[in-house]
C-alpha cells in the first residue's frame, strides 16, 4: 500500500493556472519607504550542530523577557539570509545562496516578526529582507492587536512569547513550475527554515516553539495581505524560559 503521507506530496503535480504568474514576484520583496533596522552580522555559531541538536526542544513556559536585537539578527542571519559565497577553486567566483534548500530557488516563503514590547522595536510588524539582512517596518500595532494575534493561537502560552517570526507564501513565485504541488513544497521549506532557526536560538540562549496552528486570515487582515497571492502559515515563537533566565544570572 502508498505511504499516505508521500501519496499526498506526488498528487496534483501538474501546472495549476498560469495566470498566477507574475515575473516580478520572483524577485525579493521589499517594502519601498519603509523605515529600515539594518542588523548587525552576527559571529559564526560556535556550538557544535550534534549539541545543539541533542538540546532541542520546545518552550511553552516564557518569562518575561525580550528577544535582543543581536539575537534576533543571529537567528534571522543564519537561518535565511542570503549569503554570497565564493568557489574553494576560483576566488573570484562570487554566487548567492541561501542556508536552506528551496524547491527550483524559487523561495516562496518570506518572513515577518511580530515584536510585544521590544525595548528597542516596540510592537510592531516587521518584514525580513534576506538580501540585505534588515528588518523593513511594516506599523506599528496595538496592545489589544497584539494580544488579539496571539489568542489565535489557542495556547494561552503563546501571550507570553515576546517576538513572533510568521511565515508567509507567495504562490505566484513557485506555482507556474509546480502547480498545487508548489504549496506543499513551501510547508517543507518552512520547516528547513525552521529547524534552522530552533538551532541558533539554542546557541544564543534563546528559547523557541514551533506554531502550525492559528487564526491565519486574521493575521493576512492586519498584515495587509489577500489570503491569495501571499498568505501566512506557519509560526517560530522565540522568547526567554524561567529555567534560562536563571541559568544566566548564576
Amino acid at each position: 500500500m502508498t505511504n499516505p503521507a508521500l501519496k499526498y506530496l506526488h498528487t496534483q503535480r501538474n501546472p495549476s493556472d498560469r495566470s498566477l504568474y507574475n515575473p516580478s514576484i520572483g524577485s525579493i520583496k521589499k517594502y519601498r519607504g519603509a523605515e529600515q533596522v539594518q542588523l548587525p552580522v552576527p559571529e559564526p555559531v560556535a556550538t557544535s550542530y550534534c549539541e545543539l541538536a541533542a538540546n532541542r526542544k520546545s518552550c511553552r513556559e516564557f518569562q518575561d523577557k525580550s528577544v535582543s536585537v543581536a539575537d534576533l539578527a543571529s537567528v534571522l542571519y543564519w537561518s535565511m539570509s542570503e549569503q554570497i559565497y565564493q568557489t574553494p577553486e576560483d576566488s573570484a567566483n562570487h554566487f548567492n545562496r541561501r542556508p536552506y534548500p528551496s524547491g527550483g530557488a524559487k523561495f516562496p516563503v518570506e518572513a515577518y516578526v511580530l515584536t510585544d514590547n521590544h525595548q528597542y522595536l516596540g510592537t510592531a510588524i516587521y518584514h525580513y529582507r534576506p538580501d540585505n539582512h534588515l528588518l523593513e517596518k511594516l506599523k506599528t500595532i496595538s496592545v489589544q492587536e497584539v494580544s488579539s494575534l496571539k489568542k489565535g493561537y489557542i495556547y494561552e502560552y503563546v501571550e507570553d512569547i515576546p517576538v513572533l517570526i510568521i511565515f508567509t507564501y507567495i504562490a505566484e513565485r513557485n506555482v507556474p513550475k509546480y502547480g498545487t504541488f508548489g504549496t506543499k513544497l513551501a510547508l517543507i521549506e518552512a520547516g528547513h527554515i525552521g529547524q534552522n532557526m530552533t538551532l541558533v536560538a539554542g546557541s544564543r540562549d534563546v528559547d523557541s516553539i514551533m506554531l502550525a496552528g492559528g487564526d491565519f486570515e486574521a493575521m493576512d487582515v492586519l498584515f495587509g495581505f489577500d489570503s491569495y497571492n501571499e498568505s501566512t502559515f506557519y509560526t517560530v515563537g522565540l522568547g526567554k524560559s524561567a529555567d534560562t533566565v536563571s541559568a544566566n544570572v548564576k
